[in-house]
């Protein structure tokens, strides 16, 4: 008996290795699944960050989120589908800080300056310049145009909010295809030879001309 009860006293002692696997928090098939795919999407954005669109490679990306090219290819079966998702999570985080703003007049701009200049200078210019190409990829842009879409449908959706009774369809879509496509093309100008700051500069230029359209769209409809 004696012999028994020792037995059950060493079974019953963890080993350290076994304690903490006990104390770690459960983690479920689809948690995991999230994780891996944010720790790639992360690694990719690190990836092109230093090396540029056209040299960032999935074993490249597989290689910064210390995974096995394979763990890759089951969540992301190529280079497009991998960006795609990466910048529909920028864009969906983007849409989120967008609207917390409310029904808030004139604070829309603002933020959205605020917002780019503020991946300026925490992405770089040369990680800018590579997320440019990568739009520009014939292969890779066909991906993004669900998103372009509705990156412009979220901002022809807050200039109708911004312009109020002056608002009409076409008017709120035209300036948010002008947002859009004309912030894309100052960046693209700005970081062919320019540092952060003058990239930001001419960011907040380009923003100052959309704010005086805007505000020249409310002053015609006043005097109607």
């Amino acid at each position: 008996m004696a012999i028994r009860k020792a037995a059950t006293k060493r079974g019953a002692a963890k080993s350290p290795q076994a304690k903490k696997v006990a104390e770690e928090p459960y983690v479920s098939r689809g948690e995991k699944k999230e994780q891996t795919r944010q720790a790639l999407m992360d690694a990719a954005i690190r990836v092109l960050q230093r090396r540029g669109f056209r040299a960032t490679t999935l074993q490249a990306i597989a290689e910064e989120a210390d995974l096995h090219v394979q763990t890759l290819y089951r969540h992301f079966p190529n280079r497009s589908s991998l960006f795609s998702e990466m910048v529909r999570a920028q864009f969906d985080a983007f849409r989120k800080e967008a609207m917390s703003l409310g029904g808030r007049k004139g604070d829309f701009l603002t933020f959205y300056e605020e917002q780019l200049i503020q991946v300026v200078h925490e992405r770089g210019v040369d990680a800018i310049r590579s997320l440019i190409e990568l739009f520009a990829d014939p292969e890779s842009g066909v991906s993004f145009q669900d998103v372009f879409q509705e990156y412009e449908d979220l901002l022809a959706a807050v200039f109708a909010r911004e312009l109020g009774s002056a608002s009409n369809d076409q008017l709120a879509q035209n300036l948010a295809t002008l947002l859009f496509w004309g912030n894309l093309s100052t960046v693209r100008r700005a970081t062919a030879h320019g540092d952060e700051e003058s990239v930001s500069e001419a960011i907040s230029a380009f923003i100052e001309s959309v704010r005086e359209t805007l505000n020249m769209y409310r002053r015609l409809h006043r005097r109607r």
